[in-house]
């Protein structure tokens, strides 16, 4: 019975970190999309807000936050987060930032 039980477990560690390194869909827009889903975000960070902790980015009309020190102001970017929402507003909150330039 331990055995199976180890197995078991053994097997859905497996597939839950199969599914977390599934990359997200590539997206210019938040309108439609589900919370906690898995997006890909790229472009240039056209505004930069510190909060000491976090920090907010503007892609457009993206919204992203992540708890980063680096500043990304003026760099072009792919970002791999998740869709959250505050303030009844959908933001991005990153997972992965690549600088891409």
């Amino acid at each position: 019975m331990r055995k199976l039980s180890f197995v078991l477990t053994i097997l859905g560690i497996s597939i839950l970190l199969v599914m977390l390194n599934f990359s997200g869909k590539k997206v210019e827009s938040l309108e439609g999309l589900e919370l906690n889903e898995k997006v890909i975000v790229s472009g240039e960070i056209l505004k930069e807000r510190d909060f000491g902790d976090f920090k907010i980015f503007n892609m457009g009309e993206i919204e992203v936050y992540c708890n980063c020190k680096e500043s990304y102001l003026g760099k072009e970017v792919l970002i791999e987060g998740l869709v959250d929402e505050f303030d009844g507003e959908k933001q991005v909150r990153a997972l992965k930032i690549k600088i891409l330039n």
